[in-house]
């Protein structure tokens, strides 16, 4: 047998060690493989080995491909099964039916989580079955933890507000305040927080409310009355405040 050094083996290591720095490091290891008997070398045992790990790699990044994708089939067949049943033909959600079948949902969905914790599908969707059942605190906890993760999502930011309304109106408030000051995605439900105002007896942000809403809508007779009438009784406060202090 002979005992030829790499370097002046009939397999042209450059040639070989070429074909690995490109990213081909299969057909090393078949060349060297068929030549073993006769060639040494620490160049051939150097290459060799970073064959080898690349190969052992190759293995384990095709399971956990492998794994990734079953992983994503489970998390999307879960996820399937908290929105098909519970769509009406028109695409939104059946109210009572989601109620009735709260427990489960969570389940499903909590499932869904540990698979893909950093995903957004199955926390919004805990987040409203949450509040759809009347747990405010849990899901307004979700909620806030989205809107960490997705500070862009501005209906995350809304469907919060509108959690929070149901614990603690000042903070709902203010949280709708900040969310319609960031986009005129939700100017529609300005007239809606007017009044809410009004009912807490925040005179002053009824108004604004309402300035905001009949400058992107400006015919609306029942939103034009209201600021009309507020307007004319701060006038009327102002006048009696002025006559007081000249008395």
């Amino acid at each position: 047998m002979r005992n030829v050094n790499i370097e002046n083996s009939e397999i042209d290591i450059e040639k070989l060690e070429s074909y690995y720095e490109q990213g081909n490091w299969g057909y090393p290891i078949v060349a060297i493989n068929r030549s073993r008997e006769y060639i040494t070398g620490d160049r051939y045992y150097s290459l060799m080995t970073k064959c080898m790990e690349k190969r052992s790699q190759a293995i384990v990044d095709a399971k956990n491909s492998y794994d990734l994708r079953e992983k994503l089939i489970d998390y999307n067949n879960l996820i399937l099964k908290t929105r098909n049943p519970y769509m009406d033909e028109d695409n939104k959600l059946k109210f009572k039916k989601i109620v009735s079948d709260a427990d489960k949902l969570i389940k499903i969905l909590n499932r869904a989580i540990k698979l893909f914790p950093e995903k957004i599908e199955a926390r919004w969707g805990l987040a409203t079955v949450y509040n759809y059942n009347n747990e405010h605190d849990k899901s307004a906890k979700v909620y806030k933890k989205l809107i960490e993760d997705f500070p862009e999502n501005n209906r995350l930011q809304y469907e919060y507000a509108l959690t929070l309304l149901s614990i603690d109106k000042e903070e709902g408030f203010d949280e709708l305040s900040q969310i319609m000051s960031k986009t005129d995605e939700f100017d529609h439900l300005l007239k809606g927080l007017g009044d809410m105002y009004l009912k807490q007896n925040q005179k002053d942000k009824a108004i604004q409310c309402y300035k905001n809403y009949l400058m992107k809508y400006p015919i609306n007779g029942e939103v034009e009355d209201k600021l009309k009438g507020l307007l004319e009784n701060e006038q009327v406060s102002i006048q009696e405040t002025d006559y007081a202090g000249k008395a």
